[in-house]
């Protein structure tokens, strides 16, 4: 279970809810143990532990349906709660995650930000851009609130006191702050110091009650004004450097989010950030940064499946004219995408991955069924017989092989009904099926070549 209270709620308020939940947990003797944990007042969580031997009774199941409900019974407090089974629960009905961002990274942070609310003030001309924010690197390090005093220094120069003055007689009607710790009953006590004013010191009367300043009273909204802001954020450094994230949200298919992308990025390294800062797409993903170890995947099942029929065949010839099918095959993914403007994604790479494995069954049949044949005639080093051998082997297994291959397309068929919007199914299946009708071309054409002796 994981629970949050919104912004402006304390540690101690989620501490409360989370107790409530405790206490219900506490009272069911098949819970082995639970642990709790609280990392701020909107990151809380509950790890429940059964019995082993309760474990594959339906008592998890309705334990699970019971903290729903009191989960959805807690007011103002954000839950989500899974585990046991499928279903899930999350009653945070508004969320604040960006999907899309643009990472900046420098030595200096201060000019960091400055530079990222350049990057904001763009994005902000775009209409298909809302809630560009400046988070920290983390998916989710979203900046907290705080309201912020913005001061006309003009106007204070001219009544002729400092931002300090005024600050210090605001900060009186204003005053909450622990003093001290105190005995109390055998235990210490912290000691809370109110301005009795505070309560009645909302956001209207601190920009309009006029307050005493210097030599005279005045209000908030004669020298400055208040508002609020996302001014904490994590202060976060790699490799030397300071790294900040501008977030956002895209109206938009993920392709057209994509290139938007890609021009901020080269807006900023082109035309703004000086040597020492660096833009890049931050869409957050391991994937792209781990590109070479997808493509060291695919060499690893090529280098496995050549292994696997040397030693089937007993030979190097025959392993080689097989994996020569692999990356002709790779060359219908290649145009697939390259003559479309369908995405290039996490469901390309499977689809390589896959191709790597299926292309080569047909030419492991026929090659099998040519060695077959061939290991039955008389003089099986004669062309003739090598070329007579090779047309019998294919007539006898090109109907198995093509419906092998139709049928694997028709199976891709139903990935492609959701269109670009299912990005990684949809690649997947559009990577697979260019990759496997090119494969038919790499069967006719080369795998002869290659497999028949000169």
């Amino acid at each position: 279970m994981r629970a949050g209270m919104p912004e402006g709620c304390t540690v101690q308020q989620l501490n409360e809810v989370l107790r409530s939940m405790e206490n219900y947990l506490s009272g069911i003797v098949e819970i082995e143990s639970f642990e709790t944990g609280i990392y701020s007042p909107s990151s809380g969580n509950i790890q429940v532990y059964f019995r082993p031997e309760v474990e594959n009774t339906s008592l998890p199941s309705r334990v699970k349906s019971d903290v729903i409900l009191m989960a959805a019974s807690f007011g103002g407090a954000n839950w989500t709660v899974f585990g046991i089974d499928d279903n899930g629960f999350n009653n945070n009905i508004v969320t604040s995650y960006r999907s899309n961002g643009v990472k900046l990274t420098g030595y200096n942070y201060d000019q960091l930000l400055r530079y990222g609310e350049h990057l904001l003030d763009r994005m902000s001309s775009n209409r298909r851009v809302s809630g560009a924010e400046i988070w920290g690197v983390g998916s989710y390090d979203r900046p907290q609130g705080e309201f912020s005093v913005d001061y006309d220094f003009e106007a204070l120069k001219a009544v002729g006191i400092s931002p300090y003055e005024y600050y210090s007689s605001l900060r009186s009607p204003l005053y909450d702050s622990y003093a001290a710790t105190i005995p109390y009953n055998d235990e210490y006590v912290l000691v809370r110091i109110e301005s009795s004013a505070r309560d009645a010191m909302d956001l209207w009367h601190v920009s309009n009650v006029a307050v005493e300043a210097g030599e005279g009273r005045m209000k908030l909204s004669q020298i400055g004004e208040i508002s609020k802001k996302n001014t904490s954020l994590p202060i976060q450094k790699e490799n030397q450097s300071y790294s900040i994230a501008v977030r956002f949200d895209f109206l938009g298919p993920m392709q057209m989010s994509t290139k938007y992308i890609a021009e901020m990025v080269d807006y900023m390294n082109g035309s703004v950030l000086p040597v020492g800062y660096k833009a890049e797409d931050y869409q957050g993903r391991w994937f792209y940064d781990n590109q070479d170890k997808y493509a060291a995947l695919i060499l690893l099942v090529i280098a496995c499946i050549f292994v696997i029929c040397a030693v089937h065949f007993n030979s190097l010839r025959y392993p080689i004219a097989i994996i020569v099918m692999i990356p002709v095959s790779f060359i219908g993914e290649f145009l697939a995408f390259g003559l479309s403007d369908f995405a290039f994604d996490k469901g390309g790479f499977a689809a390589f991955v896959m191709l790597s494995g299926i292309t080569v069954n047909a030419g492991i049949y026929l090659v099998s069924a040519f060695r077959k044949m061939i290991s039955g005639c008389s003089g099986s080093s004669s062309r003739d017989i090598q070329v007579r051998s090779y047309v019998r082997a294919f007539n006898t297994k090109i109907v198995p092989i093509s419906l092998t291959i139709i049928s694997s397309v028709i199976g891709l068929v139903p990935f492609l009904f959701d269109g670009p919007s299912e990005v990684f199914w949809f690649d997947f299946a559009i990577g697979t099926i260019a990759g496997l009708v090119m494969s038919v071309a790499a069967l006719i054409l080369l795998l002869p070549v290659f497999a028949l002796k000169k």
